[in-house]
């Protein structure tokens, strides 16, 4: 399965995010991808698991690794600097950056 290097920037609840951030190591949310219209988003969502690396920052900035949950996901729509949202129901809760390929991904993984 693809994994990805991610950079999640929590919305503030005064701008519709979470009155908290999430507990845990691990976080499962459905996505929608620039690429993807609203009518488009709502029939074909995508879910991604999110293994949190560094999650302290006091600015709202997490950093994780981010892989589809079914080995089907567009792995296409998760290339370096490309931009998606993390939904709870019908609204964003945060916003994604992809910042480091599964190519170097592996290779991180190899060394380690």
């Amino acid at each position: 399965m693809k994994s990805v290097l991610v950079i999640v920037d929590w919305l503030h609840p005064a701008n519709g995010g979470r009155n908290g951030l999430p507990q845990g190591e691990t976080y499962i949310a459905p996505v929608r991808f620039l690429a993807q219209s609203e009518s488009d988003w709502q029939d074909n969502a995508w879910s991604l698991k999110f293994t949190w690396l560094d999650k302290e920052s006091s600015s709202g900035s997490w950093f994780g690794i981010a892989e589809f949950l079914s080995p089907e996901g567009p792995a296409e729509w998760l290339e370096p600097d490309n931009h998606f949202e993390i939904y709870e129901g019908p609204e964003p809760v945060g916003k994604v950056k992809v910042l480091a390929s599964a190519k170097v991904m592996a290779g991180i993984k190899a060394l380690a």
